[in-house]
């Protein structure tokens, strides 16, 4: 693995529940970054896997297939794919076209967790649930601050000077600012103009990505989509392949996952911030989609091995959004 990491190849360990296990090349900070080619890729395509942190490849020359939730893209020069954490994609490279790239990845605990910042900017991207992939365009205005920033890692990482993981981590903080601004271009340009549906289920989703520590009712959802009823189920079934009960659940959920990792909070605190109406309806909810406690799962020392943690494979059977 080390020899692989300083020939800049695409290294990806797959676990049994199908995550990779990504070595990481930043000290003890969860990044890593490195040039690559398709070459370096075994027969030409990674298998399918899912990533715990969020994943950047950015295409320095010719072109790559990537799949994403069963949605392929080819993703040509100059262009760049945000890859969302727990969805399953592969990447694929083209016959008779070269490619080289940059390839980034990082996991949440490496920014400044101030709840304010962490819930404005970091949860709508790393805790998105649909599409799961953002293509930022090679005309996109943040596109050429972007690639900079990525380079500038790569020649800190290079030079390794004093502090040089410090360093990384401001970088690091500066490209996600440039990345968020990216896909707010994105989203306010693509997406969801021409598409009442799909405007009206991004407005609630960010509802609940706004309000998950609240109660959310049905009725919630329809006002902040302008839709009825029925038609918010529609919708969820649609995007999500769920209802907007089990949808605000998986979330809070994953949610939880989040703080039961990386902090001390009591159980009591976590059911709150993560919106259960009290510490026995969390654990009763955790339990039964997980199939352990939450204090199991703190305690167990490789929770990702458990296939039942894959987010997007939970369904949930609740009729009522709270």
């Amino acid at each position: 693995m080390g020899e692989n990491k300083e020939k800049g190849a695409w290294f990806l360990d797959i676990e049994p529940d199908l995550s990779a296990k990504q070595d990481y090349n930043v000290g003890d900070v969860p990044i890593f970054i490195g040039v690559t080619t398709p070459d370096c890729i075994p027969s030409g395509k990674l298998p399918s896997h899912w990533n715990h942190g969020l994943e950047t490849i950015f295409i320095k020359r010719g072109s790559l297939k990537v799949s994403v939730s069963g949605t392929d893209r080819i993703v040509t020069e100059n262009e760049l794919v945000i890859i969302n954490p727990g969805y399953m994609h592969y990447v694929e490279r083209l016959e008779d076209q070269s490619c080289e790239m940059i390839f980034f990845a990082m996991e949440e605990p490496v920014f400044a967790m101030a709840e304010s910042i962490r819930k404005k900017y970091m949860m709508p991207i790393f805790h998105a649930m649909q599409p799961g992939f953002s293509v930022i365009p090679a005309d996109s205005p943040c596109r050429r601050e972007l690639v900079e920033l990525l380079e500038r890692m790569l020649d800190t990482l290079s030079r390794k000077k004093p502090a040089y993981d410090l360093r990384m981590i401001g970088l690091v903080h500066e490209y996600f600012a440039v990345m968020h601004e990216a896909l707010l271009l994105i989203e306010k340009g693509m997406p969801f103009i021409g598409s009442r549906n799909a405007e009206a289920m991004h407005k609630m989703v960010v509802h609940i990505q706004e309000n998950y520590a609240s109660s959310i009712t049905m009725e919630d959802l329809c006002r902040a989509g302008g839709v009825a009823r029925c038609k918010c189920i529609t919708l969820f079934k649609h995007y999500t392949g769920t209802t907007p009960a089990s949808y605000v659940l998986q979330y809070r959920l994953y949610l939880s996952r989040y703080f039961l990792r990386h902090t001390d909070m009591p159980l009591s605190q976590i059911a709150s911030i993560c919106g259960f109406t009290h510490q026995s309806h969390f654990t009763s909810r955790f339990t039964r989609y997980h199939h352990m406690t939450p204090l199991q799962f703190r305690k167990s020392e490789m929770p990702e091995q458990n296939p039942n943690f894959f987010l997007h494979n939970l369904e949930a059977e609740t009729d009522e959004a709270d």
